[in-house]
């Protein structure tokens, strides 16, 4: 391991080590505002520039499934502490992911499924607004990025669709038409109208 992997072993790792072990922690004052901390140097240290092995390393070790990001995400779900962390990472992918994007080859494969059911499990099973808001905008960008990929006939569009659009017709009461002016009927879920449109191409 070069010195420069050995330093994002201890930066990235470290960071989500101590991410996770505020996991069933009810007890530590301030661990909101702690997990702010730690998810703004693990959001610099991802933002660093590196060269594509490095940053390659340093995304395996984000999307670890042990004590990867996306898995603290999901067993945060049971802590309303952890409201805010899981905004803030959420935030932090969402910028992440271009970076990705553009240099990790076949990013797509490895960790495309994986967002996507993140978010729809965010989504679904954290109530608050300020979460729900996030989780769909990284999975629109999550599904803008793959939308030539072959992997995108994992994703299970159609259910996605059903998903969404029954959700939205449900709380604004509108007859199931098969057909809906997203931005008219629903100014205020312009993510879930977006989310939608991307769904039906």
């Amino acid at each position: 391991m070069s010195s420069s992997e050995s330093s994002t072993v201890g930066g990235v790792q470290g960071s989500l080590l101590k991410l996770h072990s505020f996991l069933g922690d009810t007890e530590t004052r301030n661990a909101a505002l702690i997990c702010h901390d730690i998810i703004g140097d693990l959001g610099q240290e991802c933002m660093v520039t590196k060269s594509e092995n490095e940053l390659a390393f340093q995304t395996s070790l984000l999307f670890a499934k042990e004590e990867g990001i996306l898995t603290f995400l999901r067993k945060s779900l049971a802590s309303e502490m952890l409201q805010d962390a899981r905004v803030d990472i959420l935030n932090l992918l969402a910028t992440f992911l271009q970076k990705m994007a553009d240099y990790v080859k076949g990013w797509e494969k490895n960790y495309a499924v994986e967002l996507k059911d993140t978010c729809l499990v965010v989504y679904t099973k954290d109530k608050a607004a300020k979460s729900r808001g996030p989780a769909l905008e990284l999975l629109i960008k999550v599904l803008y990025l793959t939308k030539d990929s072959s992997v995108a006939q994992d994703f299970k569009i159609g259910d996605m669709f059903n998903k969404f659009y029954g959700e939205l017709c449900q709380k604004n009461r509108i007859p199931d038409t098969g057909k809906l002016s997203y931005q008219t009927v629903f100014p205020w879920k312009k993510s879930s109208c977006c989310l939608l449109q991307m769904l039906q191409h």
